[in-house]
């Protein structure tokens, strides 16, 4: 029952505040490609912040619950490490889209590419689990999503894929 509710606040605050982003990128008169793209970043970056919340929350409650149980010798286990480690795992990237997503709208370039590696990142994580449970499922497809519109909006922000490049230069007098 407790995983339902937290399922449901996160997509309410999800909601609350996508709406909030969406009015005031439109009161700033933000272009249409670039809001929406804000907009799907924002939605993807505030998902996978509050369902790696959750996920942070239960195992840290499952193992405190188990550290004052009697029988068992550790609540640190090696599945406690590598469910936390999943857990900032997904975490991460989505505070990273959450606070690319106003910059984004403005066309920052850095924005840009912060947003798209950090998407990419989500989407390797969460596509590992797809197999395992719905929580990669859910949101491997809001990381495509979002994938999809940066490739859209990347015109909008004066962005060139080649532009990282390494450039090698001669050395003088050599």
């Amino acid at each position: 029952m407790g995983i339902e509710i937290a399922g449901v606040l996160v997509l309410l605050t999800t909601a609350i505040l996508t709406v909030r982003f969406c009015i005031r990128r439109w009161r700033r008169g933000v272009p249409i490609a670039r809001g929406v793209a804000g907009t799907i970043n924002m939605v993807c970056g505030l998902l996978a912040l509050g369902l790696a919340g959750a996920h942070l929350m239960g195992i840290v409650a499952v193992a405190l619950i188990r550290a004052f149980d009697v029988g068992v010798a550790s609540a640190y286990t090696l599945r406690f490490y590598w469910l936390f480690l999943l857990g900032i795992s997904v975490a991460t990237p989505g505070i990273v889209c959450v606070t690319s997503a106003t910059p984004l709208t403005e066309g920052d370039a850095s924005a840009w590419r912060r947003a798209c590696a950090a998407t990419l990142w989500l989407l390797v994580v969460t596509g590992a689990l797809v197999p395992l449970n719905r929580f990669g499922t859910f949101l491997s497809a809001f990381a495509v999503t979002n994938v999809v519109s940066l490739m859209v909006v990347r015109a909008h922000c004066d962005v060139s894929l080649s532009s990282r490049a390494l450039r090698v230069e001669p050395v003088k007098g050599a």
